[in-house]
């Protein structure tokens, strides 16, 4: 195991992950945070405030999402005007069941919308609501207002709603949607696609909709041999970090067997507990491959891939 002196970085995050509420108005089969919603809570507005202020100089990237749905946190849209203040870069991952205020989507460098479904009958399936068509209509209008922020749907594919995506594909690009994020399900075996049903809708994205001016991107990870982080050192896990909207700061959002809980921002300010004992303790144990048995492989997992394959690099002191 490398020494402490040689793996703690006090640098801040590339960007945070922030949950302003774990409540939520739909019930999506695969949501892996349903548990959470067994105590309902929201992040004290205060609190928010007080962690934006340390966000000033930092330009720390701050995405608002899920635990819940950001845009039914009592005082979503103080707090995105509080952050346009102070000018903290924002994104936003929402389900778009509530429209966004026009005003208000200047202020967010991309949102990202995740309907999951191509037609009404899937989204009734998958989210146990029927929310379809109001959601593409609030897509339209955020795409009217949307002046040089980036709009984009996110589409989690599953076995029972990848046969209508062409469609859903070819309204957003009418609306002029900026990017299409796929991402293929994890930790759901039962509605996990296979390699052919990917395969599949590959092929059609690549006929369809290479040359189009709506970037379509999937994430074609699907695990199947993989597991323990690639038994690789978790370089990067200090690249971003998630506040829950109990105030607890994470590190990780994936160690699920085993958490990484630095404190609580109710407590501590966000630079105390990023400079604390707490984390250079889990610094010096995420850099030791055999304590990431029992991880799943995320996206921080490409990321280690990337910093370990430069580490190999023979003239890496070099331009």
């Amino acid at each position: 195991m490398a020494s402490e002196k040689t793996v703690f970085d006090p640098t801040p995050p590339v960007s945070i992950e922030l949950h302003l509420t774990n409540r939520c108005n739909l019930n999506c089969k695969w949501c892996v945070d349903r548990g959470i919603r067994n105590n309902p809570c929201d992040l004290p507005f205060d609190i928010s405030v007080r962690f934006l202020n340390e966000c000033v100089k930092t330009r720390i990237g701050i995405t608002i999402e899920g635990g819940g749905e950001p845009t039914i946190y009592p005082f979503f849209e103080a707090f995105i005007l509080e952050a346009a203040k102070r000018e903290v870069p924002l994104g936003l991952i929402t389900n778009g069941v509530r429209s966004l205020r026009p005003d208000l989507i200047k202020h967010f460098q991309w949102i990202r919308v995740s309907v999951d479904a191509g037609t009404a009958q899937e989204y009734l399936d998958g989210k146990g609501t029927d929310h379809f068509e109001s959601v593409l209509h609030n897509i339209e209008e955020i795409c009217k207002h949307k002046l040089e922020t980036l709009v984009g749907v996110g589409y989690v594919l599953t076995k029972e709603n990848y046969k209508n995506v062409p469609t859903l594909l070819w309204r957003l690009l009418e609306m002029q949607v900026d990017f299409v994020q796929i991402r293929v399900l994890e930790e759901n075996d039962q509605l996990k696609v296979s390699p052919k049903i990917l395969s599949q809708v590959k092929n059609c994205i690549q006929r369809n909709f290479s040359t189009s001016q709506m970037r379509v991107i999937i994430n074609q990870r699907l695990n199947t041999n993989l597991t323990n982080n690639d038994n690789l050192p978790c370089f990067a896990h200090s690249i971003r970090a998630i506040i829950h909207a109990d105030g607890f700061l994470h590190l990780c959002e994936k160690r699920r067997h085993d958490p990484i809980i630095l404190g609580s921002l109710v407590q501590n300010s966000f630079f105390e507990l990023w400079n604390s004992k707490a984390r250079r303790e889990a610094s010096l144990k995420l850099l030791d491959p055999r304590n990431q048995i029992g991880c799943t492989i995320c996206r921080i997992t490409d990321f280690n891939h990337l910093f370990y394959n430069l580490n190999k690099i023979k003239t890496k002191n070099f331009i």
